[in-house]
């Protein structure tokens, strides 16, 4: 795990491995960035930790995205990230989208304080 220079906290929390995040189930746009290629994907479930997503491409596992997550009314994260896991094996035995999980590991302050705001607004009534 990426952290702060040997705190054992976590890039974008500040928290360290054991605090549990909140997971909200939400489908906001995801623009992947790798390289010369971008593609577009959607979310499926979203930490301040990290991101499950679902593409109509395949993507390559064990790389590091940056990934501009778009949220309601218009707010705009971006954060890099490294794919941890992915369905790709899986999808080619079913009719599955290509998915994958991301680890957060970088972000601007700015972009965190949009997410946690993001996540704490889908949480209320």
């Amino acid at each position: 795990m990426d952290t702060h220079k040997g705190t054992g906290a976590h890039p974008l929390t500040g928290k360290g491995e054991r605090g549990r995040q909140t997971k909200i189930s939400v489908r906001w746009p995801v623009t992947i960035i790798s390289g010369q290629e971008t593609l577009e994907a959607e979310s499926r479930d979203i930490t301040v930790k990290g991101i499950f997503l679902r593409s109509q491409k395949e993507l390559k596992g064990d790389e590091i995205y940056q990934l501009i997550v778009r949220g309601p009314q218009k707010r705009t994260v971006l954060i890099k990230g490294k794919m941890v896991w992915s369905n790709m094996d899986e999808k080619r035995r079913s009719r599955s989208l290509p998915g994958g999980a991301f680890f957060f590991l970088k972000a601007a302050r700015e972009d965190r304080e949009i997410l946690r705001s993001l996540i704490s607004d889908h949480l209320k009534p």
